[in-house]
């Protein structure tokens, strides 16, 4: 059999299945001899004949103990299932012996091993199968015939061993059948190892495939949602998880309108689903766990094969440190432009306000007793709004200006507990709002007490200033480590939580701008004053508010002296 051609397909096939070759054997001579023997026992002479009927079963079960020895000892070769067919034709040919040679109707037992050696064995072998019982069977037939053997009567004989005519059409219709079961079942067997083999080719493909597409997943930075029709989140990367700071729990399996607090979502999912519309654009603001808002930028795409939708791929990414560093830019062109014009301001403004209200005094003194209640009523007013412009044109000079910093180490804990004792005693200011104290840990830190006064106090009139029927205003301070260092700095961590009406979207984005104030007398430099203080501090501000929830004011500012660059410091 050295010209076979091999199946690259029948080895994987000969280990999964030979254990199912032994397994059947047995069934089916087990199956077939004791179906003669009861034969025997009802109807013939078992006693005789049952010892020789007997012989190929037993021989059977120790060629499959031998079988499953050596398969344990040695595995499963192309030698060892060359060994097992042949054997197998020649114990086929022994159970016809037994069972009544030309008469037996056991013969299509030699069809099951062409069958398996199709199944198990190289292209072409069930032909040499097919062949070798086609002699193994005409030879049984010829020493019948010529009366060399005398096999078994099993069941009642259908003609004389010697009839010629019944003899050579047995041998010529089993040999054809044995060839034509060899040219079915070696077809099918290319068949079948050609599917496997494609199968296998495309489960690698897929494997490969997927593995793919999990590390592309998790070794990109943008996070990745699936989204059923629905609206329902099917399946996330470790990114999404990191942006969105939630766990696996809380995403796979809820609604992506809640898991991202975006409710368009849900209305553009609705609109693309039937239509032609494949992609849609949303930028918010996300409120992250622990008083963090994230600036959100997402892609959702249709996810559809054979025009029809299966879902839709949401891609989205923090751009919070972008638009901070658009902030920023735009801050410093601000105050570029500003401090160009500061120095005008102080003298083209300043110097003809202050010959004003000196000349205004003068002459308030030189009329004295003799203006009437309502010109006297004017000139307050004149006098009022005159140092009233010079107190805005002295904060717009303190804003423009180079921040210098006086260091020192203070505990601001201490600053905190003197700007709450001074708001709580002022009645213009506090109307029935309660002040809640928390602090933990050293709150000292390296810094200018003079104008961290101010951003305390600036913070904490804002405060009040946005709860003015009363409510709660709480305060704190506790040590953490500093946001944005990997060098794992620490920070005084401020916080400045109001139970007012809260802020509104657009109001937030122009917070820190100067002259932007909701207040109708403010100047709308309070805030901006309080960013400038802070940075110059190599410290940073944020704010989260929600609508009829109130808002926190976050201030960090680092213990160890990290000023900014930019700002120069002196230290005592």
């Amino acid at each position: 059999m050295a010209d076979l051609v091999l199946d690259s397909g029948a080895a994987p096939r000969r280990h999964t299945g030979v254990r199912a070759l032994l397994a059947a054997r047995l069934a089916l001579i087990s199956f077939f001899m004791g179906l003669v023997v009861f034969y025997q026992y009802r109807y013939g002479q078992q006693s005789k004949m049952l010892p020789a009927m007997l012989a190929p079963i037993a021989a059977t079960y120790l060629l499959s103990i031998a079988y499953l020895i050596y398969l344990k000892l040695a595995g499963s070769t192309a030698l060892f299932a060359y060994l097992q067919l042949t054997l197998d034709l020649l114990l086929v040919s022994w159970v016809v012996y037994a069972t009544g040679g030309v008469n037996s109707p056991l013969s299509f037992n030699y069809v099951l091993v062409i069958v398996a050696a199709s199944y198990f064995q190289a292209r072409r072998a069930s032909f040499w199968y097919a062949g070798a019982a086609a002699l193994l069977y005409g030879g049984l037939l010829s020493l019948e015939y010529f009366r060399l053997i005398n096999p078994y009567d099993a069941f009642p004989p259908i003609t004389d061993a010697r009839n010629l005519y019944f003899f050579f059409t047995s041998w010529f219709v089993n040999v054809t059948i044995f060839f034509l079961v060899a040219t079915i079942s070696n077809y099918f067997s290319g068949v079948i190892s050609e599917t496997g083999q494609e199968l296998r080719r495309k489960s690698e493909d897929f494997t490969m495939l997927k593995a793919f597409h999990e590390n592309v997943l998790k070794s990109m930075d943008l996070g990745f949602l699936a989204i059923g029709l629905d609206g329902v989140i099917l399946s996330h990367n470790p990114a999404a998880e990191r942006i969105l700071v939630l766990p696996p729990v809380r995403i796979d399996g809820h609604p992506a309108r809640d898991t991202l607090d975006l409710p368009k979502i849900t209305e553009a999912i609705a609109g693309m689903a039937g239509t032609g519309e494949t992609s849609r654009l949303f930028t918010w603001s996300y409120p992250a766990p622990y008083g963090r808002e994230l600036n959100l930028t997402l892609s959702l795409t249709k996810f559809a094969t054979g025009g029809r939708t299966h879902g839709f791929i949401a891609v989205f990414h923090d751009v919070s440190e972008l638009k901070e560093m658009e902030r920023q830019v735009a801050n410093a062109e601000r105050m570029a432009a500003i401090g160009r014009v500061a120095a005008g301001v102080a003298h083209e403004i300043r110097n003809p306000l202050a010959s004003i209200s000196g000349s205004m005094q003068m002459l308030e003194s030189d009329l004295a007793g003799l203006l009437n209640e309502q010109n006297q009523r004017l000139m307050n007013i004149m006098a009022r709004e005159t140092s009233r412009l010079n107190r805005i044109i002295t904060q717009f000079l303190g804003f423009a200006a180079p921040a210098k910093i006086n260091a020192e180490s203070a505990d601001l804990r201490e600053l905190i507990e003197e700007t709450v004792a001074l708001l709580e005693s002022d009645t213009n200011r506090n109307r029935g709002v309660r002040f809640e104290s928390r602090f933990e840990g050293d709150t000292t830190a390296w810094v200018d007490t003079g104008q961290i006064r101010q951003v305390l106090w600036n913070l904490c009139v804002n405060a009040l200033d946005a709860m003015p029927h009363g409510g709660v205003l709480r305060v704190g301070a506790a040590r953490v480590s500093m946001p944005g260092r990997a060098d794992g700095a620490m920070a005084v961590r401020l916080s400045f939580e109001d139970s007012g009406e809260g802020i509104s979207l657009e109001a937030r984005a122009h917070l820190f701008e100067p002259f932007f104030t909701t207040k109708p007398f403010g100047t709308g430099l309070g805030l901006p004053t309080v960013q400038k203080i802070v940075e110059a501090h190599g410290g940073k501000v944020t704010v989260t508010s929600r609508h009829d929830k109130g808002s926190t004011f976050t201030v960090w500012l680092p213990v160890d002296g990290a000023f900014s660059a930019s700002s120069p410091y002196l230290h005592n």
